[in-house]
């Protein structure tokens, strides 16, 4: 069970980070239109705009809801540098 929260954090941050990529590049491509003087209206951009700011939020939450998988894998790994037997030379 953890190791599916895992892929489903795993996801849900690659979403959220997609999210921001895409709002950014569409903020870069509207200041870019202005430049051109290509006319598109501005409802375009502010719909588009929302839904991006709505998926990331979604992305986002769905990330701190599953993110205590990762404290149960940091816990294995402790866990297993624990019981690791010491050499020679760390004695």
């Amino acid at each position: 069970m953890k190791q599916k929260n895992k892929q489903k954090y795993d996801i849900s941050r690659h979403h959220a980070w997609a999210a921001s990529v895409l709002l950014a590049i569409l903020i870069a491509s509207r200041g870019f239109l202005e430049l051109t003087d290509i006319k598109i209206n501005d409802n375009i951009f502010v719909i588009i705009g929302f839904l991006l700011i709505a998926y990331a939020l979604i992305a986002v939450f769905f990330t701190y809801k599953y993110r205590s998988s990762l404290n149960i894998e940091q816990k294995k790994i402790i866990e297993i540098h624990k019981e690791e037997p010491k050499t020679d030379l760390e004695k």
